[in-house]
């Protein structure tokens, strides 16, 4: 049983990449490890009362979405700005790339699990 947990591991346990275009026809490159399920508890706990789907949309972006060398693309101080400042169509389309967890594998991790295939 221990055999099939890791293999679970390995394969979803991987770095994904998606693009969204912006409403400005600018492109958004994020990054983000998959959510895991105390990560997903930890999220809800934090929106307390705040049911709306968005504030948990929200802070799962600010919690997951990197930049591809790693740092947080968002601090959660962003939250009022994002919320605000930006159409809510691209802040939507931010959220469900992670959300759906519609990306690609990251580069790093489709050569890893290329060569976990080889060998």
């Amino acid at each position: 049983m221990a055999k099939n947990i890791k293999e679970l591991l390995k394969k979803t346990k991987s770095r994904r990449r998606a693009e969204v275009e912006l409403s400005t026809g600018d492109v958004v490159e994020l990054y983000w490890m998959p959510l895991t399920l105390a990560e997903e508890n930890k999220v809800r706990e934090a929106s307390g009362s705040d049911s709306r789907a968005d504030a948990y949309g929200l802070k799962v972006l600010i919690a997951k979405a990197e930049y591809e060398d790693g740092t947080k693309m968002f601090s959660p101080t962003d939250a009022g700005e994002l919320r605000n400042e930006y159409a809510r169509k691209d802040v939507e389309e931010l959220m469900l790339a992670l959300l759906t967890n519609s990306g690609s594998l990251a580069d790093a991790d489709m050569k890893s699990a290329a060569k976990g295939a080889q060998g």
